[in-house]
């Protein structure tokens, strides 16, 4: 159950875009994410605001700004992630759903960039963008523009579409009944694009970093490493066995593993990287048919990656 606060106007508001934050006890920078979000360029939006059961002073931070677009919702008890990512795709009243995580900034021209390309192409479902680091790191993401880039970097659970930079179509995941899974603590947004794109959905991203992306010690993705071994399997199975159907159960299993790369520690025997490696070379000359849009030729300079890296442990 969660409650929800009155938004800081009774006038009427027909949002034409949502804009969605999470918050967990993002006091250290949530009041300078909301500032972006407000200066941005396009106005007609909606700031859906959910607290997950901030313990800090989250909240009072929220209340200090007056601005008739904000809407708070308080969860009643910490849910994760997941679960209050899935508030915001069922309160959501925008045509579009823009995302910003609470340590992150908006640039001012972010919501109309991306709203200007997703009026423009209506096949394009999700669109991402470049992240500028910043923090404990600098730099500059670059992250694959192109569909079949992207869904072909889904398998190596990386370097595909950053979540906080992400818009939807919300047509498509209202007509869908999309929603995040819930059972780990990371890794959610994987298992959301790969629901996505089995459905149909195109992905793009623009050249541009329209977010700068916070690096810092309480990082989501950083702290929750261990997980990420066993978050992340059960995408990889499902694209496997959805790209190359010959595979049995038991071969997938096997090559799971090998393709782990972005997080944790794999332990694997000699005896499974030679029978998983091999599995890997035999999917390149039986085939070479995409599924999904997916750039098969990117699948398998990966895979030949990975059976690089195992086999110098044989």
């Amino acid at each position: 159950m969660s409650k929800h606060s009155k938004s800081n106007s009774n006038q009427k508001h027909n949002p034409f875009v949502t804009i969605f934050v999470p918050v967990f006890n993002g006091q250290n920078h949530l009041s300078e994410a909301i500032t972006s979000l407000l200066k941005q360029t396009y106005t007609n939006f909606e700031l859906l605001i959910i607290d997950d059961g901030s313990t800090d002073l989250s909240l009072d931070l929220v209340a200090n700004f007056t601005d008739s677009r904000i809407k708070l919702v308080q969860n009643e008890k910490n849910m994760g992630l997941a679960s209050t990512s899935n508030r915001a795709l069922e309160i959501a009243e925008g045509k579009y759903l823009m995302r910003l995580d609470a340590d992150d900034i908006a640039m001012p021209d972010r919501l109309a960039k991306q709203l200007e390309v997703m009026e423009a192409n209506s096949k394009i479902t999700v669109l991402g963008t470049q992240c500028e680091l910043f923090g404990n790191s600098s730099g500059l993401t670059k992250l694959p523009l192109k569909d079949s880039q992207i869904k072909a970097n889904f398998l190596q659970c990386s370097a595909n579409i950053a979540n906080p930079t992400s818009m939807l179509r919300m047509e498509f995941f209202r007509q869908h009944a999309l929603r995040y899974e819930t059972q780990y603590p990371v890794a959610e947004d994987l298992g959301f694009w790969v629901n996505a794109a089995m459905r149909g959905a195109v992905f793009a991203n623009l050249p541009s970093a329209l977010i700068k992306y916070r690096i810092h010690a309480n990082n989501l993705s950083i702290n929750k490493g261990s997980y990420l071994v066993e978050a992340l399997k059960p995408s990889r199975a499902k694209l496997l066995t959805t790209w190359f159907p010959e595979l049995s159960n038991n071969e997938v299993d096997i090559i799971n593993p090998l393709l782990h790369m972005v997080g944790g520690k794999v332990t694997l025997t000699k005896q499974n990287i030679s029978d998983g490696t091999a599995i890997l070379e035999r999917l390149q000359s039986q085939t070479q048919s995409s599924w999904m849009g997916e750039d098969r030729s990117l699948v398998f300079r990966f895979f030949n990656m990975q059976i690089a890296h195992w086999r110098a442990y044989l």
